[in-house]
């Protein structure tokens, strides 16, 4: 419990540092046989951390999973899912691939966009096509049993 505090402190360090050794690793072989367990070192105390900090406090880190964003990723999911492909495609034809352009850091700022452009689809996708076809189902009797004329 008293080392519960120093969690997140360790989960930003550990896994900050492991984002700052990754670009040192493409500079030659030599540094990357040096940087590349320092990488996973520090990778694996973020995580660790990480798993300690969501078993000393649960209620903080699951709380997160009730606000109102994070909730509309499970309304808009099947349509996140069913655009995702041509969304990620859609903006490496619009913006280039990130990586080759950008390096490590075309990445970091490619997945966010990545994730709101994929929930403005599927967003947009739920309110006009999935949404109309849920308003059918007040008309089926789901959960409750047939009635036969016997």
């Amino acid at each position: 419990e008293r080392c519960a505090k120093y969690f997140p402190l360790g989960l930003v360090l550990g896994l900050g540092l492991s984002c700052i050794a990754y670009p040192l690793m493409s500079t030659n072989e030599d540094i990357k046989r040096i940087v590349q367990p320092l990488e996973y070192a520090f990778a694996s105390v973020g995580f660790a951390c990480l798993i300690g900090y969501v078993l000393t406090q649960p209620e903080a880190v699951f709380g997160v999973f009730k606000s109102k964003l994070i909730m509309s990723f499970g309304t808009y999911s099947f349509a996140i899912y069913l655009a995702n492909l041509g969304v990620i495609y859609g903006l490496i034809l619009l913006i280039g691939d990130p990586i080759q352009v950008l390096g490590f850091f075309g990445a970091v700022v490619f997945v966010p966009l990545a994730i709101l452009v994929n929930w403005l689809v599927g967003k947009l996708l739920y309110v006009c096509i999935e949404k109309p076809f849920l308003t059918f189902k007040k008309h089926f009797p789901y959960g409750q049993p047939l009635k036969t004329n016997t």
